[in-house]
C-alpha cells in the first residue's frame, strides 16, 4: 500500500500542475518566477509574450494582471535549471 502525501499549506496555496508532480506556490513566488522569465528573456532577445507562454507551461494557467506587473528580477539559478530543462524537452521531442 502507497503512503499518501501530507501536505500542510496555507489559503494562498494551491496546486499548480497536476500533471506533474505536486507544486504548492504563492502568489508572491509565482510573481518572482514570472518577473525572472520577463529578465531571461530580455536578455535573450525574446518576444515579451515567451514569459507569460513559459509561466503557463509551469503553472496550467495565464499569469494573472497583478503578477503581470511585476518587475523583471535577475533569475535565480532554480529558474535557470527549468527553463533548461523545458528547453532541453523540446528540443527532444523535435529530434
Amino acid at each position: 500500500m502507497k503512503p499518501e502525501k501530507i501536505i500542510e499549506t496555507d489559503a494562498y496555496r494551491r496546486l499548480s500542475n497536476p500533471q506533474t508532480e505536486i507544486e504548492w506556490l504563492t502568489i508572491e513566488e509565482r510573481a518572482i518566477f514570472f518577473g525572472e522569465l520577463k529578465a531571461y528573456g530580455a536578455e535573450k532577445g525574446y518576444k515579451p509574450g515567451w514569459a507569460s507562454m513559459k509561466y503557463k507551461d509551469r503553472f496550467g494557467d495565464w499569469p494573472p494582471r497583478h503578477v503581470e506587473a511585476t518587475p523583471e528580477m535577475e533569475c535565480s539559478g532554480e529558474t535557470l535549471l527549468w527553463i533548461k530543462a523545458t528547453m532541453q524537452d523540446f528540443w527532444r521531442r523535435r529530434a
